[in-house]
């Protein structure tokens, strides 16, 4: 049996190009992860106070304050890489 040619100039497969790299979406990558962690360390830390709480450590109303202020700071600045990547990709 024949073999059947392609059409000429024609490629077996369309291959597309690597996007440029964007420094500004690179350091808003590589900042998402260690906020992820900050943010975990931090909900740790209210725990600690929870428990130092429950303990009747006198000192515990200010470790929980301070791990829930720092927290939510910090998961509004997560939330702003996370506008950041997604705005960079568009």
């Amino acid at each position: 049996m024949p073999r059947i040619k392609p059409a000429p100039g024609k490629c077996g497969r369309a291959r597309t190009a690597k996007p440029a790299a964007d420094p500004v979406t690179d350091i808003a990558i590589k900042m998402h992860q260690p906020m992820e962690e900050a943010i975990a360390l931090l909900r740790a830390l209210v725990l600690v106070g929870h428990g130092m709480n429950e303990l009747g450590n006198d000192e515990a109303l200010a470790v929980l304050t301070l791990a829930r202020a720092a927290s939510a700071r910090l998961a509004e600045i997560d939330d702003f890489c996370i506008d950041l990547i997604q705005a960079a990709r568009a």
